[in-house]
C-alpha cells in the first residue's frame, strides 16, 4: 500500500517511486491505480543531455560540499522530506548540524 508511518500516525502518501527501484515502484503504482494492463517504464523518459555532465560541473559541486560542510548541511535541510519519505541515510556531516537534526522527528 501507499502509506507513510511518521510519529506513529498512518496517512496516504502519494509518490512517484524511488529511482532505485522504479521498475518494481512503477508496477506498483499502477497496480495501486487499477491499471489492468500496465505500461513498460521507460528508462529513456528521465535522461537529460546535463546527465552528462558537459560542462563539468558535478566535480566542483563535490569539491564545494566537502569543502564547506555549511553547504551540505543546507542542502541536507532542504533535501530532508526525502531523506525521510524515501529512507535515505542522512550524511555523517548533516548527523552533526542540530540545525537539521532537529527538523528530523525520529533521531536517526
Amino acid at each position: 500500500t501507499f502509506s507513510q508511518s511518521w510519529l506513529g500516525t498512518r496517512f496516504p502518501v502519494i509518490t512517484a517511486g524511488k529511482i532505485e527501484s522504479m521498475d518494481k515502484d512503477w508496477l506498483a503504482i499502477q497496480e495501486w491505480l487499477g491499471i489492468a494492463r500496465p505500461i513498460p517504464f521507460d528508462k529513456e523518459c528521465n535522461v537529460h543531455p546535463t546527465s552528462a555532465d558537459p560542462l563539468g560541473t558535478t566535480a566542483i559541486a563535490k569539491l564545494a560540499l566537502e569543502e564547506d560542510p555549511s553547504l551540505m548541511q543546507a542542502l541536507c535541510a532542504l533535501l530532508l522530506p526525502d531523506f525521510l519519505n524515501f529512507a535515505y541515510e542522512l550524511p555523517e556531516v548533516c548527523k552533526l548540524n542540530k540545525n537539521v537534526t532537529g527538523l528530523w522527528p525520529v533521531r536517526p
